[in-house]
């Protein structure tokens, strides 16, 4: 089962949460998240957050509201401090 499928099977655990993808790509799951949780974050490489930029923005009509996109790069060394306030009060990581 996929991560989206299996969001989209249990919204339950998503509700009211704070969610980050990392790693997003398209950004199915954060888009399927954002239907049920509070705030989504969806992360990856620079040169790949065109692609999740224009993916959101193709199905912004089906959201509630814009998720957040920002850049995660594991080899960045300000990497912790970058996302300290992301990791300390999200509820939800995938």
């Amino acid at each position: 089962m996929s991560c989206s499928e299996y969001l989209l099977d249990h919204p339950q655990i998503l509700t009211g949460k704070t969610v980050i993808e990392l790693g997003a790509g398209s950004a199915l799951p954060s888009m399927i998240a954002f239907q049920f949780c509070a705030e989504v974050t969806a992360t990856d490489l620079d040169h790949v957050l065109k692609i999740t930029r224009k993916s959101i923005e193709l199905n912004k009509n089906a959201l509630k509201s814009t998720i957040k996109v920002s850049e995660c790069n594991w080899d960045d060394p300000n990497l912790n401090s970058r996302f300290d306030g992301f990791t300390k009060y999200s509820s939800f990581l995938f």
